[in-house]
């Protein structure tokens, strides 16, 4: 493989590894459902003048195992743009449910491939989340993300604050999230925003819809 089509695989793969694609997955969709969702949004850097977030996005579906657990997969739609297929698949379980005054605890793991058909990169994410419902509509939660980089690097890591509406069989997602935190970012040649001037600051939308079920 010439060795700048194997730079631009890495490249490519790599910032959509870093800025995942994904909205948190807060808790596993319910038994008997299956749940399409879109997710858009990611760091947000400076780009000629404009404040922008990298434009990652992915398309997938989960299929709830019981109302604890799931299976899920999804296509990451803008490594196609440069010629790389990315896909991700895995599954929630949720060792703590909501219960009074306590909120729930889901544990996401996620193995990701980007491909060009001559080389790959493979990548393990595992997340941890806590929400708590509010009412019957706001869902709240907080979560943690780590990856490893089976192609070499250093693990990655993210923190992320979000709120979910639930409109019945609808969701709708918005999450900010610190990518990297602790990273000095201030040299780097792309101006992200940051925290403290560590990692980069970014956003998330997410829109979900389930069916099957009562």
């Amino acid at each position: 493989m010439p060795l700048l089509h194997r730079l631009a695989l890495i490249a490519v793969a790599s910032v959509v590894a870093v800025g995942c694609g994904h909205a948190t997955k807060v808790r596993p969709t319910p038994a008997g459902q299956v749940e399409a969702s879109f997710e858009f949004g990611g760091p947000i850097g400076q780009v000629e003048g404009y404040n922008l977030p990298l434009p990652l996005s992915t398309a997938g579906a989960s299929y709830g195992l019981s109302d604890r657990v799931d299976a899920f997969a999804n296509v990451h739609l803008t490594p196609a743009v440069f010629g790389v297929l990315g896909v991700d698949a895995g599954g929630d379980w949720m060792p703590l449910p909501e219960q009074g005054p306590w909120p729930a605890v889901n544990l996401t793991g996620r193995a990701y491939l980007f491909t060009d058909f001559r080389a790959a990169r493979p990548y393990l994410e595992v997340d941890a989340t806590v929400s708590k419902l509010l009412g019957e509509h706001f869902l709240t939660y907080v979560s943690a993300q780590s990856m490893l980089q089976f192609g070499g690097g250093t693990p990655l890591f993210g923190l992320a604050l979000g709120e979910e509406l639930e409109l019945g069989r609808w969701g709708l997602q918005l999450e900010a999230r610190w990518y990297q935190p602790g990273y000095d970012t201030v040299n780097l040649p792309t101006y992200w925003w940051s925290i403290g001037g560590t990692g980069s600051f970014g956003m998330m939308l997410g829109v979900r819809h389930r069916f099957g079920g009562p």
